[in-house]
């Protein structure tokens, strides 16, 4: 028997994800429009493990599998104070402006670039996400008689999607099974016979 895995993980984070552009007449540092960014941090994990098994000289079996995690949290949520520049108005940071958080909300943030000013507020859904994958195969070997093979061959793939990075499960999934049996055979070499 024989094992190996291996596996990575890595994070990323950013100041500047973009999220959505929004017509705002009074955004006029913006020429009439708000551009919406956020913090994001992304999180990615992955793996790879095979299992080989040989159960008789005859006889082996092969498995396979594949996890596969990433999530995207998203917080200080921000607008573009001026162009060509990094220079942001921060919601709820900034003085006057405001933001809800979404657990308050069922999931919505809402946000004011200048609370109670003449500017109107925005509505943002939770953009946070988690995408879950797991394929998987596993491969049954017998060689029944010497160049005559029968191989069984099962496949799994399925999926789950998440609108929160929360580790909830998904609310979106989707599975596939498939098996398949093939045989293979090769006829030993007949001795030829000489012209007499």
């Amino acid at each position: 028997m024989s094992f190996s895995a291996s596996g990575h993980y890595y994070t990323e984070r950013s100041t500047r994800q973009y999220l959505r552009t929004r017509t705002d007449a009074l955004a006029t540092a913006t020429f009439g429009r708000q551009y919406v960014f956020a913090d994001i941090e992304q999180r990615n994990l992955d793996a790879t493990a095979r299992v080989n098994v040989t159960l008789s000289p005859t006889l082996s079996l092969q498995l396979h599998a594949q996890p596969f995690v990433f999530a995207a949290d998203y917080g200080r949520f921000k607008e573009l104070a001026r162009p060509r520049t990094d220079d942001y108005l921060g919601y709820g940071e900034t003085s006057g402006s405001t933001l809800v958080d979404s657990t308050a909300t069922a999931g919505v943030y809402v946000v004011d670039p200048d609370g109670a000013g003449p500017r109107a507020g925005n509505r943002l859904p939770n953009p946070d996400f988690e995408a879950r994958s797991l394929r998987g195969n596993a491969v049954l070997r017998w060689e029944y008689q010497p160049g005559s093979t029968v191989f069984l061959v099962w496949t799994n793939s399925c999926q789950a999607y998440s609108g929160s990075a929360a580790h909830s499960p998904g609310h979106s999934r989707h599975a596939a099974d498939v098996a398949v049996l093939d045989a293979t055979s090769s006829e030993p070499d007949r001795p030829t016979r000489s012209a007499e």
